[in-house]
């Protein structure tokens, strides 16, 4: 096969999660950083996807971290908005750039919020990215930022409440019945998400 040849043959065999195929590919030549006609490599196609085990081999054979899709965001900024959280905690591990805004004027942080529902998985990946210094001031084109954000579609704005026991870092259910006093609590500040307009569910994050 000829290169062009190797790189079709490889997103073919990313978009199938064969992870057999792909590194056959790659072994023959494939660059993993090769992208198509959407501006797909092998590197960002399996980190959007939650793509794994292809996600750390195009790593170990020289993906380019900071390389961007065709919306100019990284890999980690679609992986965040779909909630994979593993994906997540390898791109963050490799050196992908948390703060990085694409052409839109989003970061990984604010996907994660707006398009999150508020699940564990999401609750995790929002917990990643902060621990690794995202940082939550960064405005989108509008001029919002993650704690402004509404989040899960509108569904639940963040806000900023208090509760009692918090500690740094911490991750902490807020119960429904909490839910009218959110205003009143007190001691350490948090931010809290909705994560379900029936439930009127929360959690904070400090």
């Amino acid at each position: 096969m000829s290169t062009p040849e190797l790189e079709r043959a490889l997103f073919d065999a990313v978009a199938r999660d064969d992870v057999a195929t792909a590194r056959a590919l790659i072994d023959a030549g494939a660059d993993v950083n090769a992208k198509n006609a959407r501006e797909d490599s092998a590197f960002l196609y399996a980190g959007a996807e939650g793509l794994n085990e292809i996600l750390a081999l195009t790593l170990d054979r020289g993906a380019d971290v900071t390389s961007t899709n065709r919306f100019g965001g990284t890999a980690l900024i679609p992986a965040a908005e779909h909630g994979h959280v593993d994906t997540v905690r390898m791109l963050i591990e490799a050196g992908v750039p948390v703060d990085h805004v694409n052409e839109p004027g989003w970061t990984a942080l604010l996907e994660a919020v707006v398009y999150g529902d508020g699940s564990d998985r999401y609750q995790d990946v929002v917990r990643l990215l902060l621990d690794a210094g995202a940082d939550r001031s960064i405005e989108d084109a509008d001029g919002r930022t993650a704690l402004s954000m509404p989040s899960g579609a509108g569904r639940s704005p963040w806000r900023r409440c208090c509760g009692p026991g918090d500690e740094p870092g911490q991750v902490r259910p807020i119960r429904s019945r909490d839910c009218s006093r959110i205003s009143t609590l007190r001691t350490l500040p948090v931010t809290v998400i909705g994560n379900s307009s029936t439930t009127c569910t929360y959690f904070g994050i400090l």
